[in-house]
């Protein structure tokens, strides 16, 4: 299934733990991301929703691409992230919203 797999690829790319990802999605622990991430079982569509938002893609994209087997996000305008800009990013995304306005 491509969700279980993006939902993995996407957190890791991102330096998220299924802790964050769960915290952010408003669970007590990171056992539901977990049988996400397992095929377990899946999201309803408002927290799917949520996920597509923190990873910055849409919902379609995160239940039917193949993020892994091809590497490379893309922006929100639909141009290819390179390696180095995804690295960038992030560490972008982990640092305290006071320190983002600081780098940017």
């Amino acid at each position: 299934m491509n969700f279980s797999n993006n939902l993995r690829y996407l957190r890791k790319s991102h330096g998220y733990s299924q802790e964050f990802i769960a915290e952010k999605l408003g669970y007590k622990s990171f056992t539901t991301i977990q049988k996400w991430e397992s095929g377990i079982s899946e999201p309803s569509v408002e927290k799917l929703e949520q996920l597509a938002n923190l990873f910055n893609v849409t919902m379609d994209e995160l239940l039917t691409s193949d993020f892994e087997g091809n590497k490379l996000p893309r922006t929100e305008t639909g141009t290819l992230v390179s390696e180095r800009e995804e690295a960038l990013l992030s560490i972008y995304r982990r640092l305290q919203e006071s320190n983002k306005d600081k780098a940017y």
